[in-house]
């Protein structure tokens, strides 16, 4: 019913007229102010929409791998899903902040997203490194391994994105535009240009570059493994994993890259368009992961009902048979 609604608002958004706003408003570009109400729109009802899905698809992955299953998999892939229902609070934020003018709501939606965007990737990370440890090494993985490491591994990866996010927000100070506000280090003693690239260039590097070239590595590593084995059942978890990052990356992306490339001041209706569209691919990434471990679950092509969906997700965030393989390999590398 509610992505209902939000559909009958795109719809009304795009039959709107820029002559049935007040009068007092004729020194505006009409056309100019069209194309951004409808932009607007659009973002909103997309806003919506994702935070739907993302509310409760994550909401669901919790209860199952927080109550359901007790696997190490399933810590990494709840603490995962916290943080994208971090994100989907931030995307409710920025819902009311568009229709209801409230821009304080920014203040706490950017900072919002900066975490987690923080602990996302870190969370990735964690997860490939994992997975690669528990295929490459897995007589070491055995001993190691264990749910005590997982939990502190993970309560230290939230403490450290806090305080680093924290860190970001103390020394930054905020601006607005049209469409967004950002926050922005305090660098005053160099141009506004240069601090801008100052901020965005080791950002982009540290959270986008490293950790994709962390997670190739360890895909690679994996999949030479897995070729070399030729062990059944490993591929599906590293399929999910792969797909996830790939999705991660693909929505993040834009949203990374598009600061940095000189905009045109007379073209702002274009780079309202791009930025909008940045910004709804990267809240996107938020409710996407429930929707890809449905698709890659066992049952995928069965008959699709609500009852089975907690299954279907079980088939995907549990890793027993990975934990039967690995006694198998131990087994056949040792004799």
């Amino acid at each position: 019913v509610t992505i209902l609604c939000c559909i009958f608002f795109s719809c009304w958004c795009f039959s709107f007229r820029p002559e049935q706003m007040n009068s007092s408003l004729e020194i505006l570009d009409y056309e100019s102010l069209y194309s951004s109400f409808r932009i607007l729109c659009v973002v909103i009802t997309s806003y919506s929409v994702t935070f739907i899905l993302g509310i409760v698809g994550n909401l669901l992955v919790i209860w199952i791998t927080g109550f359901k299953l007790k696997c190490i998999s399933a810590t990494w892939f709840l603490h995962l899903a916290v943080t994208d229902l971090i994100c989907n609070i931030a995307v409710s934020l920025r819902i009311v902040d568009f229709i209801m003018s409230f821009s304080f709501l920014c203040r706490f939606s950017t900072p919002l997203i900066f975490f987690n965007m923080l602990t996302s990737v870190c969370f990735l990370t964690i997860i490939s490194i994992d997975r690669c440890v528990s295929i490459t090494c897995p007589m070491w993985s055995k001993i190691h391994r264990t749910p005590r490491s997982a939990k502190m591994i993970s309560w230290i990866t939230w403490t450290l994105c806090l305080i680093i996010s924290v860190s970001y927000v103390t020394v930054s100070q905020m601006y607005f535009d049209i469409s967004d506000c950002e926050y922005k280090l305090m660098l005053h003693l160099i141009g506004f240009s240069r601090s801008y690239q100052v901020v965005l260039i080791p950002k982009l590097v540290l959270l986008f570059i490293v950790p994709f070239l962390i997670i190739s590595i360890c895909s690679a590593l994996v999949a030479l493994k897995l070729k070399t084995l030729r062990r059944v059942g490993s591929e599906k978890p590293f399929k999910v994993i792969t797909a996830v990052v790939f999705c991660f990356f693909i929505c993040w992306c834009p949203y990374s890259i598009w600061p940095l490339i000189p905009i045109d001041g007379e073209d702002l209706a274009t780079d309202f368009l791009v930025h909008e569209i940045c910004i709804c691919l990267a809240y996107f990434n938020s409710c996407i992961n429930p929707i890809l471990y449905i698709c890659f679950s066992r049952d995928f092509k069965d008959r699709f009902t609500l009852r089975s969906l907690p299954a279907r997700l079980k088939t995907v965030l549990n890793d027993g048979e990975e934990t039967k393989n690995d006694t198998q390999t131990i087994s056949k590398l040792t004799f």
